[in-house]
């Protein structure tokens, strides 16, 4: 299983399911909703860019930076502009439905809030599935063989050894510094 996955398979499900707080113009239902969304968003930004370090080889783990960074952008576009353009009235009524061949409805958006959501949780959902079925993990003892220190492979030193260099980190002067800013 993937870095990532269950954080995907609860986000997709929990836009599917949001139509009904937006429905009910419900406040907390959607601060809650988008709340856990970027919670679990996070997580899984954390867990893949960690899983990027082992499926890239020591050469091209400089890129993974890179790509998370387009792909964030590309991610802020399609959700940002992209559903400006299709839930405005006027550009969904001259442009989108005559490219898409659509009837005339006045009015409308070509998609509301909770449909916008609805279909980023199903992209999502088989998205994941796909990476799922698709990708196949390799072996620790795989993700070492490129000359890398066994001494910062998680799998190597363990969990407990993991949390005492992070806590020795967070002891830092610095780091300290910058958990009161």
């Amino acid at each position: 299983e993937g870095a990532g996955e269950p954080d995907d398979a609860a986000v997709a499900a929990a836009s599917a399911a949001v139509a009904e707080a937006l429905a009910n113009y419900s406040v907390r239902g959607v601060s809650a909703f988008f709340f856990g969304l970027y919670f679990l968003m996070a997580t899984q930004d954390v867990a893949v860019d960690g899983w990027a370090l082992t499926m890239l080889t020591k050469k091209n783990r400089g890129r993974g930076p890179v790509c998370n960074s387009i792909g964030q952008n590309i991610g802020y576009f399609l959700s940002y502009v992209g559903f400006l353009a299709f839930n405005d009235p006027v550009s969904s009524e001259n442009v989108w439905r005559p490219l898409l061949g659509l009837p005339s409805r006045p009015g409308e958006g070509l998609v509301s809030v909770a449909g916008f959501l609805r279909c980023a949780g199903i992209t999502m959902m088989v998205v994941t599935l796909a990476v799922a079925l698709f990708k196949r993990e390799s072996d620790a003892v795989a993700a070492v063989s490129d000359d890398d220190d066994a001494e910062l492979d998680a799998a190597a030193i363990g969990l407990r050894e993991t949390y005492r260099r992070l806590w020795k980190v967070c002891e830092l002067p610095a780091v300290r510094w910058l958990f009161l800013v």
